[in-house]
């Protein structure tokens, strides 16, 4: 018998069995040293089912976290899981539609286990996004897997910071999907926020991430949300620079610009949704010192590489403002510009950045850089005099 038919075998010997002590083994296996012949032995295999059978796979070591009595080899399957789907996802492949109407409601099951390990709810947070994922595919934005929805909602009610963990990954949903839980997260979120001395810092960076994320996914036609939730993220972090933990505002910022960097890898951002993350980076610079500068510079780097961002000069700082009002006249002719600088509207900052590109204009036309015609220069004549 060959290799492949062989693996073939085991394969499906080791997923159709009812009992899940056979892949039980094959985990723990997977977890001994590389060069060792358990390691050896079960790598192959494992690999094959990944390849061959990973719907059947992704359930099996579900039901192997689900119905396991060893902590140990629990933690290990959803480790496992949760690295084979994010390689499946990074090349494209997806879980059948048939396979996700078994795997929902499972994923479900695990996530409301009681007394869940917080090392166990942040691998989960990573299988929910894959799941989620494929589920987004499929379409309707979220509608269908409701079950999730109203899943966040009750550990909302009775485990905030897991429910936290699970919305976190999410893919874009629509909002029917989020309004199923958002007030109440919401509120959960704004009981961390503002009680940072009774909460780990780790809380409260779980809060802060979650509440951005909300700000970001509620519709864009809801301006107040956004506004609420923005307003009492300041306030929140304005009370912990007031108590003297200012650091803890710092580390969650820094946690906060990478959580926001792998968003933005995975989301595409609408312009109202840019000018949310764009405006919390401005009013958060007031509130830290210089190391929440440098995040918020971080975040506006970022914001910049956005296609459907449209900066907001009123939330920018001088120099980015000038640097952007700079751009600006670089697609306006020397006339236009000065048209612009007589124009009794204009603000001092907004003139001054216009005669510095017209002086620039002039000079290079002088030193052969660049070019005016002479209708053009004609025309300056009399608006210098003026």
């Amino acid at each position: 018998m060959s290799e492949s038919s062989n693996l073939m075998v085991k394969a499906r010997d080791l997923l159709a069995t009812p009992s899940h002590e056979g892949l039980a083994f094959i985990v723990d296996q997977l977890f001994t040293r590389k060069q060792s012949v358990e390691y050896q032995t079960s790598r192959p295999l494992y690999d094959f089912c990944v390849a061959n059978f990973s719907n059947c796979l992704t359930l099996n070591l579900l039901k192997v976290y689900r119905h396991s009595s060893d902590d140990l080899v629990r933690f290990r399957s959803i480790l496992l899981l949760s690295e084979t789907l994010t390689k499946l996802r990074n090349r494209g492949l997806e879980l059948s539609p048939v396979a996700l109407n078994e795997i929902k409601p499972l994923l479900i099951s695990c996530l409301t286990m009681p007394k869940a390990k917080k090392s166990d709810t942040k691998i989960l947070r990573i299988i929910v996004s894959s799941v989620a994922f494929n589920v987004m595919m499929l379409g309707n934005g979220g509608r269908n897997w409701d079950e999730l929805g109203d899943c966040i909602l009750s550990l909302a009610n009775c485990d905030p910071l897991r429910a936290f963990n699970v919305f976190l990954d999410l893919p874009p949903v629509n909002g029917a999907f989020i309004n199923r839980f958002r007030q109440k997260l919401l509120e959960e979120v704004y009981k961390v926020l503002f009680h940072p001395e009774q909460d780990k810092d780790e809380d409260w960076i779980l809060a802060l991430e979650t509440a951005i994320k909300l700000g970001i996914q509620v519709l864009d036609s809801e301006s107040e949300s956004r506004r609420e939730i923005l307003d009492n993220v300041l306030k929140s972090s304005d009370t912990l620079v007031s108590m003297g933990m200012e650091q803890s505002l710092q580390e969650a910022l820094q946690h906060l610009v990478k959580f926001l960097a792998k968003e933005a890898s995975l989301c595409k951002w609408s312009k109202d949704q840019c000018g949310f993350v764009a405006e919390f980076a401005f009013r958060i610079a007031g509130v830290g010192g210089t190391k929440t500068k440098e995040s918020v510079k971080k975040i506006r780097g970022m914001l910049t590489e956005m296609e459907n961002y449209v900066p907001d000069p009123s939330l920018l700082e001088n120099q980015d403002l000038d640097r952007y009002l700079y751009n600006n006249l670089m697609q306006k002719s020397a006339l236009e510009i000065l048209q612009a600088f007589s124009a009794t509207e204009l603000d001092d900052r907004t003139r001054e950045v216009a005669i510095r590109r017209l002086h620039d204009l002039l000079c290079d036309h002088t030193s052969g850089n660049g070019e005016l015609d002479v209708a053009e220069i004609e025309n300056l004549q009399p608006l210098l005099i003026t």
